[in-house]
């Protein structure tokens, strides 16, 4: 998915690497705890030197929805790793500033249609990964679904899986969130 977005739309090299990276985990091995914890850091790290520095950072705008997405996937990622709860303050402290930074970020970056399974796949993983039951996203997420031509559950998911989409703890969430997300349009 990241792949063929890229020739769709411009995506920094520095990104690129991150989200190739935040998809090659292999739960089961050694050390997974720690590439994780890395990650997070490089996410984090990353983004403050972006701001920080005086040349702007080149690409789409929906890289910051990816970049939260990523972040998010990720310590919902270490806390399956290290077997915490969700509700474990040291990773609800993080989904609750990834939260906050989603909520800050410019929508509009969303709804471009270069990139509109891209926006799809970001939206629920920062949606489901916080835990969020606000409405934030909800007429963006119709708006994208319509444009998509997405009705059912099945359609969904196949663009969630050609992104990075970890079904053996994101598939039930994600389906709840899509069937939520249908009922609050009727």
């Amino acid at each position: 998915g990241f792949v063929a977005l890229q020739q769709r739309i411009d995506i920094s090299g520095d990104l690129a690497v991150l989200l190739s990276r935040t998809s090659c985990f292999d739960f089961g091995s050694p050390g997974v705890e720690e590439r994780l914890r890395q990650l997070l850091s490089d996410l984090i790290v990353g983004h403050a030197k972006a701001i920080l520095s005086p040349i702007p950072t080149p690409g789409h705008p929906i890289q910051g929805h990816l970049r939260i997405a990523c972040t998010c996937l990720t310590i919902f990622q270490g806390q399956r790793a290290d077997g915490a709860v969700f509700t474990e303050n040291r990773y609800q402290t993080g989904l609750d500033a990834a939260w906050s930074e989603a909520t800050l970020l410019d929508q509009a970056a969303l709804a471009d249609s270069k990139s509109a399974d891209a926006s799809l796949w970001a939206i629920f993983i920062i949606n489901v990964t916080t835990g969020s039951t606000t409405e934030f996203y909800h007429r963006l997420l119709h708006q994208l679904l319509q444009d998509l031509d997405l009705r059912y559950w099945s359609q969904v998911r196949s663009t969630l899986l050609n992104f990075i989409y970890p079904v053996s703890f994101l598939d039930e969430p994600c389906k709840s969130f899509f069937e939520n997300l249908q009922q609050s349009r009727i």
